[in-house]
């Protein structure tokens, strides 16, 4: 119980999902993928968008058993010479077919319960998830008078270690027995199809394919979600990192514009606006703002021509700025989300490329990534306004026409990064991290992509509708999960 009461809500959730304790999802479906009350149940049936393990249903027919027949349940696990022929051929023909067409199989069991949810049931592992994911697409074509047809097909998330093993006389159930009791093949078929590959780990997941489906349970539990988002989610995590990116807003993304004890933060282009002083205290920022206006006044005023008064509009002495930024960066603090240096490490630390495509001023956002970490990742990319320094210290340009949050999209993506589609070719898989509806459609027209959209809502911010997933409040540690679920096949 001390144990419980550490638990977040969502931890909780998470460690009774799929056991007897979770009254909203049948714990038997969760375990064999059959349950016996059908659409019936009163409990909801999880089928999962990714697993090792594919279920063919009553794929087997026992030539022995007929159920009509008053002796059936009798007859349930005595197999005589001429049934274990007849099954063994079965087995092994479609073990092989399975094999040589999909991948490797790491085991194959079925089911001999006679129950009509379970009789017949014939469950694959195979080593490898994408191997499991190319089957169920490759039958789900299979047409209706060949022997499986699209309805007797279904992915389970299945330990077998945990739910087979016992014989019908160890329970009073018998043959309707709920857990899976397997029918066993000949020692002498064993050898020649595993071949002494049997009992072995799986070559690429830790915790069992329970553990990943629980996963995915933990990281979008409690999150308003879109119905596409685990299955989106899934093909992410099959990819894996190295086709993986991030695109993200800035403002009111990886910053909120109110701290947990209701101080104000600022915007990126605030920091030219603020009435605080400096730490130097030789004045605020707003003074040496006045005091660039009223130089830039009389230096206009003196201007004879329209090229002088040009070259003073794109020339204005901003030295102060250029003296003062780290200054005025710690004075008006950006009040960045909880654990938002945590994720950016994590994407650091794993080599997955961040854009920052923000409608903010690139030299403030470099410079406050910078204070908040110590440097400047390598994999980020800030794609946002830039002011433009001459060797003097003068503004030499700006971005034109400016950036803002109605016109960001991929257009204007590859004029701020050069070689912007050969850079991120190899990244077909972008998450896109923003706080308003715009920023869900910020690079929807980067062709041969696909996209999971993350919407980051803070408390005062309106409803967000356009994104797949929304995460509320002021915490990245649920984003942080997201990146890391998806990186965790490897």
């Amino acid at each position: 119980m001390a144990n419980m009461d550490r638990m977040s809500g969502a931890e909780y959730l998470a460690s009774i999902y799929g056991t007897e304790k979770d009254k909203v999802n049948c714990s038997f479906f969760f375990k064999i993928g059959a349950c016996r009350h059908g659409d019936k149940c009163s409990r909801t049936h999880i089928i999962p968008t990714f697993s090792q393990t594919v279920l063919l249903k009553n794929l087997y027919h026992n030539p022995v058993i007929d159920m009509r027949q008053a002796d059936a349940c009798t007859k349930v696990g005595m197999m005589n010479k001429d049934e274990q022929e007849y099954f063994d051929e079965f087995f092994e023909e479609i073990f092989t077919e399975v094999n040589e067409k999909y991948g490797e199989i790491e085991e194959m069991e079925v089911c001999d319960n006679i129950g009509e949810h379970m009789i017949g049931n014939v469950y694959v592992k195979f080593a490898r998830e994408e191997d499991a994911e190319k089957c169920v697409k490759a039958l789900d074509n299979r047409c209706e008078q060949n022997r499986w047809v699209p309805d007797c097909l279904e992915r389970v998330a299945i330990s077998f270690e945990t739910i087979f093993g016992f014989s019908w006389r160890e329970n009073s159930v018998g043959a309707f027995c709920n857990f899976m009791h397997l029918k066993p093949i000949s020692t002498e078929l064993r050898r020649k199809l595993y071949k002494g590959r049997r009992g072995r780990s799986p070559p690429r997941y830790h915790g069992g394919r329970d553990s990943i489906l629980i996963g995915m349970c933990h990281v979008l539990n409690g999150l308003n979600c879109a119905a596409r988002s685990s299955h989106i989610l899934s093909e992410f995590r099959l990819a894996g990192r190295n086709h993986l990116m991030v695109v993200a807003d800035f403002d009111y993304t990886l910053t909120v514009r109110y701290g947990e004890n209701g101080e104000k933060g600022c915007l990126t282009h605030e920091v030219f606006n603020d009435g605080r002083k400096l730490d130097d205290g030789s004045s605020t920022v707003g003074e040496l703002q006045r005091q660039m206006n009223e130089d830039y006044r009389a230096t206009y005023s003196l201007c004879s021509s329209d090229e002088e008064r040009a070259c003073v509009n794109t020339g204005w002495d901003v030295i102060f700025f250029r003296r003062t930024r780290n200054l005025v960066v710690l004075v008006y603090v950006h009040i960045f989300r909880r654990e938002v240096r945590q994720f950016l490490e994590l994407l650091e630390r794993s080599s997955i490329p961040l854009v920052i495509f923000s409608a903010g001023v690139t030299n403030i956002i470099n410079e406050a990534i910078g204070q908040l970490i110590g440097h400047i990742p390598a994999n980020i990319a800030v794609a946002a306004n830039v002011m433009y320094f001459s060797k003097d210290g003068y503004v030499s340009g700006f971005t034109n026409p400016p950036l803002h949050s109605l016109c960001k999209n991929v257009s204007r993506l590859r004029e701020l990064i050069d070689d912007l589609d050969e850079k991120y070719a190899d990244r077909t898989n972008i998450l896109v991290v923003g706080d308003s509806d715009s920023d869900a459609s910020m690079v929807d027209e980067w062709e041969e992509k696909r996209l999971l959209k993350v919407g980051l809502q803070a408390q005062e911010r309106p409803p967000l509708k356009s994104f797949d997933i929304v995460v509320k409040g002021s915490d990245c540690s649920r984003l942080t999960d997201i990146v890391k679920f998806i990186i965790s096949s490897e």
